[in-house]
């Protein structure tokens, strides 16, 4: 009688709050596409089996991570009993799924015939989120040694890693006073001893101001692209200084130089030194020109300077 009531609960809090099974049903399925889980179709509210309620261990992940975010329900998971009083009888119930591990933020043991025992849950370790999901066990016994290996098998091969931490500077080499700026944490699971590099990608509204969004940085991992990016925003921090200008100046004027810098400003400072020793070789000439036509009486029409 009590697993049929347990059993039965979802049901009521269902209707509850979508008014019916189907309809929060179809709440469920709309909120795990958002979370891009995107091959799971739910149908029944205590995920008893149905031929249409499917999922994926990768579907799971996402949605335990993203339950698991919530703190009340994190007071739940790890709540280790709870004593019930039905008509004057206290009744104990037991959190079966409460693992003894370190950093567990929570999870979820389940079972049926077709798909076996599973279990569902997150840790913390090192500062790095972990969630681990192991579906079709032989027992209960399995699936949490197994999802705790998994945990394991984690944190000797991942390390956290925040690239642009927010507030942080990232200077912006052709725009002197500039800078972009990350308004939200991004955290980056990176395997050990990989090698990671941040691509800014740029567009600038013009006219530019403080705050507009001026791009993303892309990841790579050893050479491959992350499916995700961090958002980056303009902020001024201060007026430019001369040199700086000229740089920015010459940035401008050769867009596809790829030097940058000192570089830049050497190459105009160049330029500018050709141009006026043109112009004193040819006021030279002009000037031993009129020279030899006082001399020797030679008219000389010459440009004037």
């Amino acid at each position: 009688m009590g697993r049929f009531l347990l059993q039965m609960m979802p049901y009521v809090l269902a209707e509850a709050i979508g008014g019916s099974a189907p309809a929060f049903a179809a709440m469920m399925n709309e909120t795990a596409a958002q979370l891009g889980a995107t091959h799971s179709h739910f149908v029944t509210p205590n995920g008893l089996h149905d031929p249409k309620h499917v999922t994926t261990a990768a579907d799971m992940a996402r949605i335990t991570a993203a339950a698991l975010d919530d703190p009340t329900l994190q007071q739940i998971v790890r709540t280790p009993s709870y004593i019930l009083n039905v008509d004057g009888q206290k009744k104990t119930l037991r959190n079966i799924s409460l693992l003894q591990t370190e950093g567990f933020v929570g999870g979820k043991s389940g079972f049926t015939d077709q798909a076996g025992w599973c279990y569902a849950g997150e840790v913390i370790r090192d500062g790095m989120p972990m969630v681990a999901v192991v579906l079709h066990a032989q027992s209960d016994k399995e699936a949490k040694e197994t999802v705790q290996a998994l945990w394991s098998w984690g944190s000797a091969h991942f390390t956290l890693s925040q690239p642009l931490p927010p507030g942080a500077a990232l200077p912006i080499a052709d725009r002197p006073g500039w800078v972009a700026q990350a308004k939200t944490p991004f955290l980056l699971s990176l395997p050990r001893d990989s090698q990671a590099t941040l691509v800014p990608n740029w567009k600038f509204p013009v006219p530019l101001k403080d705050g507009d969004l001026i791009g993303s940085l892309q990841f790579t991992i050893d050479g491959k692209a992350v499916p995700a990016t961090l958002p980056l925003y303009a902020h001024w921090l201060r007026e430019p200084t001369a040199v700086e200008s000229m740089g920015a100046k010459s940035a401008l004027l050769f867009p596809e130089n790829a030097m940058t810098g000192w570089w830049q400003i050497g190459g105009v400072i160049f330029l500018i030194g050709c141009v006026a020793l043109g112009l004193f070789l040819r006021r030279r000439r002009h000037r031993q020109k009129h020279e030899i036509r006082e001399i020797y009486g030679i008219s000389y029409r010459g440009p004037r300077l």
